[in-house]
């Protein structure tokens, strides 16, 4: 039997082509991605899915989507910083919410130094994935889905 060998490249490689195509709304900075990534492409079905609540609502209107795009448009790449949590609200055994804000950064090149496009709200909201878990140190039992619900 012959082996194989692989690069620590080419693992890679194959790691981000099979993440690359992953949604992922596991933390603040994952759904501020998508939702960016998804305004940028004009696809308003994944921008809406990423958006709860108040964001929601405002969202709905077609010219405050419009008033976003225009005012994200210059901006070629994006990044987050400074997240902050605000609160953890436990609302059962099984069932928590997280409020975190975080700072949306814009770039106009590679190059060029980042501008504060503005602040996002998320909320986290994480489940057992058991209904009867065991007490341990780890959260490899919970799931987490965040979702955005402001952003000025």
């Amino acid at each position: 039997m012959k082996k194989m060998k692989f690069s620590v490249t080419s693992v890679m490689f194959l790691g981000f082509l099979f993440l690359g195509g992953c949604k992922s709304f596991y933390s603040p900075s994952d759904v501020l991605e998508l939702a960016l990534g998804a305004l940028q492409e004009n696809n308003m079905e994944e921008f809406t899915s990423t958006l709860t609540g108040p964001a929601l609502g405002y969202y709905s209107n077609v010219q405050n989507i419009e008033a976003l795009r225009q005012r994200l448009s210059m901006y070629k790449k994006f990044e987050t910083d400074n997240l902050r949590k605000l609160s953890t609200q436990r609302i059962n055994s099984n069932l928590s919410v997280t409020t975190y804000t975080v700072d949306v950064l814009g770039f106009t090149s590679s190059e060029d130094l980042s501008q504060h496009v503005g602040t996002a709200t998320t909320s986290c909201t994480t489940k057992s994935k058991t209904e009867y878990r065991a007490k341990s140190a780890d959260d490899s039992n919970k799931i987490t889905t965040c979702l955005i619900s402001e952003f000025r």
